[in-house]
């Protein structure tokens, strides 16, 4: 299997110096992942055997200090082209309302990477109950997951926090939805 593309920024820009980790799918003993970096362009090309007959050619994660991580499935194909989009990390406070719209083929995120997401860091300024929710301005249900764990997939969550602690949150919508969303994420502390 082929597989080659570009890391890009929110705004297309390529990113030079990412690291894209290639988990394919392959019968037998698991062996480690495959890493490439990208060169000064953004792009990235790679070549490795693939077990034949399988529903997907494995999964690949984009990854760049200071960005947030971006995974895919790969499709079972013998040449597969695949951009990846890295989001610089977001800090927001508890407290904070934002505007989020999330596009077609932005990250992947969820139990089995079947949601289209984008991710936040929330951070607590004291100690207490941070409670989260996510609306649809209009058309696609939203939906979230904290810090890539269990806690997925609802329009509410809410959760018990430390003073200064930093949550993973994640805005998510299916990943079948073919269109730009727009959604609202509300956070607050009490």
């Amino acid at each position: 299997m082929n597989l080659a593309g570009t890391v890009v920024s929110p705004d297309g820009m390529p990113l030079a110096g990412a690291t894209v980790k290639v988990h394919p799918h392959i019968l037998g003993p698991l062996l480690s992942p495959i890493l490439i970096t990208t060169d000064a362009t953004g792009r990235y090309e790679l070549t490795f055997e693939n077990a034949e007959g399988q529903g997907n050619g494995g999964f690949a994660v984009a990854s760049k200090p200071g960005y947030e991580d971006d995974a895919r499935y790969l499709t079972p194909a013998t040449h597969v082209t695949q951009t990846f989009r890295l989001y610089p990390i977001a800090r927001l406070a508890a407290g904070s309302v934002m505007q989020i719209t999330l596009l077609p083929d932005d990250p992947a995120c969820g139990f089995d990477l079947d949601f289209t997401c984008r991710t936040f860091r929330i951070v607590a300024s004291r100690s207490g109950t941070l409670s989260l929710s996510v609306s649809p301005e209009s058309g696609a249900a939203g939906y979230l997951q904290i810090d890539r764990s269990s806690r997925c997939c609802g329009p509410t969550a809410s959760l018990a926090v430390a003073a200064e602690q930093e949550v993973r949150v994640s805005v998510l919508m299916q990943e079948t939805t073919k269109a730009s969303h727009t959604f609202v994420l509300r956070t607050s502390l009490d």
